[in-house]
């Protein structure tokens, strides 16, 4: 990890042993600016929420390449890649310590459900867009459109109607099995009686 707590640090790097200590992270830092001083050349300050693959040659050179924290595999791919060519001496990985999505805790990886959750409330907000932009579509952008409003309409009657023939039929089921009921409770009380002897 780097000395500045506020800035980026390292995730991984392929010579951890090569780390600036406090005296040689001075003199680093001082050696950049005069650096910027003499050439004008200022390399760009990495910003939260992005990863930085960086590269230092066999002359000392650097070089470096920005991406997206949820590109965080990409970055990895192309570390050992970037390790892979012959002019590179080190490369490494760095980024804001609270944003590390190398992390492990108990077994998991919060950014990978933190990417799947944020990339399912993408994917459902694009759906949403598009119906409501097909909704707006299919209604001539402020024109009202009969032929969908009929259709609706007759959809909905259908329902309705279909609904009440559903409940009139169980009005009417209910009311024969009452009449059943009562005929066979009749029949039972005239069968008792013509049994006992009563009638």
């Amino acid at each position: 990890m780097s000395g500045n707590s506020n800035g980026p640090a390292i995730f991984m790097d392929s010579h951890p042993e090569e780390q600036d200590g406090y005296l040689k992270s001075w003199i680093t830092s001082l050696r950049t600016n005069l650096t910027i001083a003499a050439t004008g050349i200022v390399e760009r300050v990495q910003k939260p929420g992005e990863l930085r693959l960086k590269w230092v040659t066999h002359e000392g050179t650097t070089g470096f390449k920005d991406y997206d924290l949820k590109d965080y595999e990409q970055v990895r791919n192309d570390f050992h890649e970037v390790l892979t060519l012959p002019d590179v001496h080190r490369a490494m990985i760095l980024g804001y310590p609270s944003q590390n999505p190398y992390i492990v805790i108990n077994g998991k990886n919060p950014w990978v459900e933190r990417f799947e959750r944020e990339k399912l409330q993408k994917e459902r907000m694009t759906r949403e867009q598009n119906e409501r932009e097909a909704k707006v579509a299919a209604m001539g952008e402020g024109i009202l459109n009969i032929d969908a409003l009929v259709r609706d309409t007759e959809i909905e009657e259908r329902k309705r109607i279909q609904q009440e023939m559903e409940v009139e039929a169980r009005k009417l089921e209910e009311a024969r099995k009452r009449r059943q009921q009562s005929a066979k409770e009749k029949f039972a009380d005239e069968e008792e009686g013509l049994l006992s002897g009563h009638m």
